[in-house]
C-alpha cells in the first residue's frame, strides 16, 4: 500500500491543506497575529563531522539576508529540520517568507566569517553540554551523535560549500509551510529550487552493550532510552516524571530541577531523557532514586492511578486555547517526514485509548537501552556496563614508543590507526574516519564514526617527526575530512614528564644514523659478495656452481637485511 498524500494524512484534522509554489502548506485559523514559518527536512543529523555546523550557519546567513525585520522572528536548527517563523500581520508574514526563500537562494557569503564567530558564541554560551555528549556516546561521530561534537566542522566551510548545500536541502520538495490563518496571505512567493523530499536518517547507536553508564557532570544526573515513538511513550514520559519529581523533589527534597522529555530520533523511534540535579552531599541518594525507578519500570510496576493520572495531565495540555494553531508547526513537521499528522482532537483520541500494558511495554524499552551519566564512581553494581563502542581491531603498523608510559604504542599503517597498552587499544580504520583534527601545533586527532579518537601527539612519541606525521597521518586521510584547527593553549599540549623531547629527538637520530652506517655496511658486502660469486661461478666445475650459489645467497640476504634497515630508519 502507498503512503497517503499530504491531503489523505490532514482528511477529517483542523487543517487546511494547500500548496504555495509548490510548497505544501497546512494552515488553521486563529485570532490575532498571524504565525508563519517554513521548515526543510534537513538538520544537524544529515552532516558530517567535517561539515557539522553547515545548517546552522545556513538558517544564520538567511536571517541575515533578510536585512532588518520588526515582527519578531527567529530561526531554529535541530537534529533533522531546520524552521524559520515569524509571528506579525498577514503582510508581514508574507514578506517574511518570501524574503526568506529569496536569501536562501543568495545567501550573503559576504557575511560568512562573521556569522561563524556569531555560532562559536552562541556555543560558548549555550550551558550544559551533557544532553549532547550522551548523544555522541550513544551514536558516535554521525548523524544524530554529531550534536555533541560542537559544530566542528565551521572553519572549512566556504562559499561553495554553503551553495551546494542549500541546492540540494532547501527546496520545494523538501519543506512545509505552517500559517496560522484561513488564507494565504496575498504576496506571498516561495522562490526556491526544486529538488527531492530527504528522508530522516535512521538513529544507529554504536555502543557495544546497553545499559550502559558513564562519567557525568557534578550535580547532574541524566538518563537517556530509545523508545518506540507513539503515545504510549509520551504517557511513559508524563509517569515517569511525575514518579521522579514525587520521589526526589517533594519527598526527599534532593532535587530542585527534574524532568522528562522526549526527542524525535526518526519514524520509530524517539529517545526519552531523565534529569535530576542535586547537591554534591544528595548526588549518590540521587543515583540511587534514578536507579530505582528505572527498575520499576522494567519490572512493569507501573499502576493504574498512576497512568490515570499522567493521562489528565497530557489531556490538561490538550485542552489549553488555540492548541490546534500551537501544535501546527509540530504537525507540519510530521507532514514532512512522512509521519501520521494528529491535530489536538486526534491526539486527545490517542491518548484516551492507550491502555495500561501498552505503557508497560514501552516501559520495558528503557531498561535494555539506558544510558545513564552520573557523578561520582560506576554503576556497575546496578548492572550497568562501562560506556564503550564496539571495539575495531588494531592495525599492524609500526610502532612509535610513547617517551614516558613503557608499553604504550601508537601504531600508524595504511589501513588506520591504533593506540595500545597492556592488551587494550583504541583503534580508528581509515574505511571508518568521521574527520582529521589538524592542530596548529603539529598534534593529530583521529576521529571514528563510531566516536572513537586517537591522539597523535609528536610532542611524546618517539620519532613522531613533523614529516612522518605529514607522510603517515596527513597523506592517508582524504583532505576533505581534515579539519584544521588553531593551536592550543601550551599548557594543553602534551610534554615529555622524563629526560625531555630534545633527548627523545637525540636518541632517534643516532639510532638513524647506526641504522644507516649498517645500511652502507651491508650494501658493501653484498656488492663483494655478488662480484665474488660471479667470478666462482666463472671458473666452472660442480664445486665452483655449489659454491657460487651460496655465495650469492649471501648477497641476497645482506640486501634484504638492507632493505628492511632502511625502511625502519625512515619510519623513526
Amino acid at each position: 500500500m502507498s503512503a497517503p498524500t499530504a491531503r489523505e494524512a490532514l482528511d477529517g484534522l483542523a487543517y487546511t491543506f494547500t500548496h504555495v509554489d509548490g510548497v505544501p502548506a497546512v494552515l488553521v485559523p486563529r485570532e490575532g497575529p498571524v504565525t508563519a514559518g517554513i521548515t526543510f527536512r534537513v538538520g544537524m543529523a544529515d552532516e558530517s563531522l567535517a561539515t557539522s555546523g553547515i545548517t546552522h550557519l545556513v538558517e544564520h546567513l538567511a536571517l541575515h539576508g533578510l536585512g532588518e525585520v520588526e515582527a519578531h522572528h527567529n530561526g531554529t536548527t535541530t537534529m533533522t529540520t531546520t524552521t524559520f517563523h515569524v509571528t506579525g500581520s498577514p503582510a508581514e508574514a508574507a514578506a517574511f517568507l518570501t524574503g526568506l526563500c529569496a536569501s536562501l537562494r543568495d545567501l550573503p557569503t559576504e557575511r560568512l566569517a562573521t556569522e561563524k564567530n556569531v555560532l562559536a558564541t552562541e556555543s560558548a554560551h549555550r550551558g550544559s553540554r551533557a544532553a549532547g555528549a550522551a548523544l555522541a556516546t550513544r551514536f558516535g561521530a554521525r548523524a544524530h551523535g554529531l550534536a555533541g561534537y560542537g559544530e566542528l566542522g565551521l572553519d572549512r566551510i566556504g562559499p561553495d560549500e554553503l551553495a551546494s548545500w542549500t541546492h540540494r536541502w532547501f527546496t520545494r520538495e523538501n519543506a512545509v509551510v505552517f500559517l496560522t490563518t484561513t488564507d494565504v496571505p496575498e504576496g506571498l512567493v516561495l522562490d526556491l529550487p526544486s529538488g527531492e523530499r530527504m528522508p530522516a536518517p535512521t538513529a544507529r547507536p554504536v555502543l557495544a552493550s546497553t545499559p550502559a553508564f558513564e562519567q557525568g557532570a557534578q550535580g547532574e544526573v541524566r538518563v537517556t532510552a530509545v523508545v518506540d515513538r507513539g503515545p504510549a511513550a509520551s504517557l511513559l514520559m508524563s509517569v515517569v516524571r511525575a514518579r521522579l519529581q514525587r520521589d526526589l523533589r517533594r519527598s526527599a527534597g534532593y532535587s530542585y530541577v527534574v524532568e522528562a522529555g522526549l526527542v524525535p530520533l526518526d519514524r520509530e523511534h524517539a529517545l526519552l531523557a531523565l534529569y535530576a540535579d542535586s547537591l554534591p552531599a544528595h548526588q549518590d541518594a540521587v543515583v540511587g532514586a534514578v536507579v530505582d525507578v528505572l527498575a520499576a519500570l522494567r519490572a512493569g510496576r507501573i499502576g493504574a492511578e498512576e497512568l490515570e493520572g499522567a493521562r489528565s495531565a497530557v489531556l490538561r495540555e490538550l485542552d489549553a486555547p488555540d492548541v490546534d494553531a500551537a501544535i501546527l508547526p509540530t504537525a507540519a513537521c510530521d507532514l514532512l517526514l512522512g509521519e501520521d499528522v494528529a491535530d489536538a482532537a486526534r491526539r486527545r483520541s490517542q491518548i484516551l485509548s492507550v491502555t495500561l500494558e501498552e505503557v508497560v511495554e514501552a516501559a520495558g524499552q528503557v531498561w535494555p537501552s539506558a544510558l545513564a551519566q552520573v557523578p561520582g564512581g560506576p554503576l556497575d553494581w546496578a548492572g550497568f556496563a562501562e560506556a564503550r563502542p564496539t571495539a575495531s581491531t588494531p592495525v599492524r603498523g609500526y610502532p612509535f614508543a610513547h617517551v614516558d608510559e613503557p608499553g604504550v604504542e601508537l601504531l600508524l599503517e595504511r589501513a588506520g590507526f591504533t593506540v595500545q597498552h597492556a592488551g587494550a587499544h583504541r583503534t580508528v580504520l581509515l574505511e571508518d574516519v568521521a574527520a582529521l583534527v589538524v592542530l596548529g601545533d603539529g598534534g593529530r586527532v583521529v576521529v571514528g564514526t563510531d566516536g572513537t579518537t586517537v591522539d597523535v601527539e609528536p610532542t611524546v612519541f618517539e620519532g613522531l617527526t613533523a614529516d612522518v606525521v605529514a607522510r603517515r597521518v596527513d597523506g592517508v586521510v582524504p583532505e576533505h575530512l581534515h579539519v584544521h584547527r588553531p593551536a592550543r593553549d601550551p599548557e594543553q599540549v602534551p610534554a615529555p614528564r622524563g629526560p625531555g623531547l630534545a633527548a627523545t629527538r637525540a636518541r632517534v637520530e643516532s639510532r638513524r644514523r647506526r641504522a644507516g652506517a649498517l645500511v652502507w655496511a651491508l650494501r658493501i658486502v653484498a656488492l663483494m659478495a655478488v662480484v665474488m660469486g660471479v667470478l666462482i661461478l666463472a671458473g666452472g666445475g660442480p664445486q665452483a656452481s655449489s659454491d657460487g650459489r651460496h655465495v650469492l645467497t649471501v648477497a641476497a640476504v645482506c640486501s634484504l637485511v638492507a632493505v628492511l634497515v632502511a625502511r625502519r630508519g625512515r619510519a623513526d
